[in-house]
């Protein structure tokens, strides 16, 4: 099967002030933003790249996408002070593949990031994106028990059995120390990132332990960690035993028209701030600003409002929010890797555009 994905994927690598390379295929309008100068329009060549140079040491590209259907549109913005090549796309072709099945019944099957829960029969049907993956049969019970399958080719149609029930290894379990919330409150998790691509969670709950894989299942490659949660933050750290996790403090946020401003723990050094507007499904803008680019731009604890309107090269049917509507704001802020150490918060509201 075949299916069209809308995204917008941005790249980073070092550096300072210098020419950034802007690769974005298929998409409606590009524009970038030397520090808090004007926005221009970039041009495109054949092979769908532009650059531009930014001298002021911070600077922000983004890209407009055309609706792919006619309920979805999304705005994409990134702000950086190192990045060098930038990764923009609208539109992703992506191959399917059909897997089918026996395993345990009510066993979760795992691949490709999402999981199917098999039938009483103990058998599970699923789409795949088309290629290599790992795949994970996860059995809950006294002990839970879990089979792997790495590497498996599922770039056709596929029969795959996975017998857990009589192959599968006992889970263990992980006691982490948590603060900063209250212990009633606060969930458990524990998950893997593959080398593949593919994602499974191995257990969530209210604690005080929550079930891991033993280590000698963990492929090369394996990003595996436990995590807590409590009021709209995560603290996760690399997989142990009894992982110290703190949890900061909640995250407020407000939104208008000029900015969307928050107030964060201080004691975490954030990397990141993800401010996510949508009206329905008929209008999305996503933005990413590094906490170097809040700094340099004197931004501070805010991001100021892009008004996709006034961006040069705009037309009617690219993104934009309507005067009036109501308007969903997601704000986050994150640190490290989000498949290893790890620490985000977030908060969301509804104003009237």
């Amino acid at each position: 099967m075949r299916i069209v994905w809308t995204v917008v994927v941005v790249g980073a690598c070092g550096g300072g002030s210098g020419q950034v390379e802007v690769h974005a295929p298929g998409v409606a309008l590009v524009v970038a933003q030397d520090g808090n100068g004007a926005w221009q329009q970039l041009t495109l060549d054949a092979s769908d790249t532009a650059t531009f140079d930014a001298t002021a040491g911070f600077y922000g590209v983004g890209v407009l996408c055309a609706a792919v259907t006619d309920n979805f549109t999304r705005a994409g913005l990134s702000f950086e002070t190192v990045e060098r090549h930038v990764e923009l796309s609208c539109g992703t072709t992506v191959d399917f593949a059909r897997v089918t099945g026996t395993t345990a019944p009510g066993a979760e099957v795992w691949i490709d990031s999402f999981s199917v829960i098999a039938g009483a029969s103990g058998s599970y049907a699923t789409d795949v994106i088309s290629g290599a993956h790992d795949v994970f049969a996860l059995l809950h019970g006294a002990p839970s028990k879990i089979l792997v399958r790495r590497g498996v080719d599922l770039s056709a149609d596929s029969t795959l059995d996975l017998p857990v029930a009589t192959e599968g290894v006992a889970m263990e379990t992980a006691t982490p120390v948590v603060t900063g919330a209250d212990p009633a409150s606060v969930q458990l998790y524990s998950d893997d990132n593959t080398a593949t691509g593919d994602y499974i969670e191995f257990a969530s709950g209210s604690g005080p332990g929550v079930e891991i894989p033993p280590a000698s299942l963990l492929g090369a490659g394996d990003h595996a960690t436990v995590g807590a949660t409590a009021h709209d933050c995560t603290r996760q750290a690399p997989l142990a035993p009894s992982p110290a996790l703190a949890i900061p403090t909640a995250l407020t946020a407000t939104v208008d028209h000029s900015a969307a401003r928050w107030t964060a723990d201080t004691t975490v050094a954030w990397d990141e701030a993800r401010i996510d507007l949508s009206v329905g499904t008929l209008t999305r803008i996503l933005a990413f600003a590094t906490s170097d680019w809040l700094a340099a731009s004197g931004s501070g604890d805010s991001w100021p409002m892009v008004d996709l309107e006034t961006l040069p090269g705009w037309t009617p049917g690219l993104a934009h929010i309507p005067a009036g509507s109501q308007v969903q704001f997601d704000v986050g802020l994150s640190r490290g890797a989000y498949d290893g150490d790890f620490t985000t918060c977030a908060t969301n509201g509804t104003i009237v555009w």
